[in-house]
């Protein structure tokens, strides 16, 4: 147990870092000087003294590779440098627009949860009735909708016909819990809308899996009742992959969330971080695709770590 454990941290380290270096010579390729977008860009006609001295002030004129060195040693200490637009430290601005990614993605995950697996168990118990087409066809229609197009159904559905929740925008909790509240709920049942279909649907063949085992059979045969052998056999061993499932949607979230935040203009890390492409601005580009790859990275380490728990034939393996 022990042993799978350290191999599973010392494995996700070292994804960590090749997602770093990937991240930090990728962005290096990309076309355009951040000398020049600091000065004001092409359109400002800085002369050539003045975008020497500014890559001079930015680090850009050393060599890549001690760029790098520089760089991955500052993040091992939670430094991630300074904006080349503002030079605030990037740090802070992460964790504040993190914050409002999150304030979508944990109710929207809570909700495929708590919605997707009762939904899922309740077709695989009523497989032959007109109940499991009609569950699965939502779930296909939260398969084949893209999300921005359930976005923005939602707001004109919901924010324009029945002018019942704010259309976009965002409202800080501290500032106004109830406002937040209304305009948190479009933006993360949208978000929601496509992991409940996946939970749903995996639960469904899950669950029907495990009820076409020997060891159902069996325990049906001494008399155990069905909600029994549902519930405390059939669906405990089904949340095995489910739990896996679950963890692979959060990390694709924060991808989906670009959209979403596009939609309904939630200031979240993902506008954060078109804009800084954009701008060309490297210390925060960077210290984005790395925070969401380690959060990616260490959800999955915490999915493999419950999963090892809840069956001993993986630690074994």
């Amino acid at each position: 147990m022990k042993w799978y454990f350290i191999r599973r941290l010392l494995v996700s380290f070292v994804l960590v870092w090749i997602v770093a270096t990937l991240v930090f010579f990728s962005l290096h390729l990309l076309p355009g000087d951040p000398a020049l977008v600091v000065l004001g860009g092409a359109e400002a006609n800085p002369s050539p003294e003045a975008v020497a001295a500014m890559r001079e002030k930015l680090g850009l004129n050393e060599p890549i590779f001690t760029q790098y060195l520089g760089w991955v040693k500052k993040a091992a200490r939670g430094d991630l440098g300074k904006s080349l637009i503002n030079e605030r430290p990037v740090g802070p601005d992460l964790r504040l627009r993190l914050g409002r990614t999150l304030q979508l993605i944990i109710p929207a995950t809570v909700l495929a949860i708590v919605v997707g697996i009762p939904m899922g168990v309740f077709a695989a118990t009523h497989r032959n009735s007109i109940i499991d087409p009609i569950l699965s066809s939502l779930a296909l229609l939260g398969f084949s909708v893209p999300v921005f197009v359930m976005g923005i159904l939602f707001v004109w559905f919901f924010g324009l016909y029945l002018k019942v929740l704010p259309a976009s925008g965002y409202i800080p909790f501290r500032d106004n819990p109830v406002g937040f509240l209304k305009v948190m709920i479009l933006p993360a049942l949208t978000l929601s809308f496509g992991m409940l279909a996946t939970v749903m649907r995996m639960t469904r063949s899950c669950v029907l899996e495990q009820l076409g085992a020997d060891y159902v059979r069996t325990a049906r045969s001494k008399g155990l009742a069905f909600k029994t052998v549902l519930y405390k056999h059939a669906l405990r061993n089904a949340l095995l992959p489910i739990s896996t499932v679950i963890a692979l949607q959060v990390g694709l979230m924060f991808g989906g969330s670009v959209l979403v935040e596009s939609v309904y203009n939630w200031p979240g890390i993902n506008s954060f971080l078109i804009m800084s492409i954009n701008l060309r601005d490297y210390p925060v580009v960077q210290g984005i695709l790395l925070l969401i790859s380690v959060m990616f990275i260490g959800i999955n380490l915490i999915a493999d770590m419950g999963y090892a728990l809840l069956d001993p034939k993986v630690r074994l393996n």
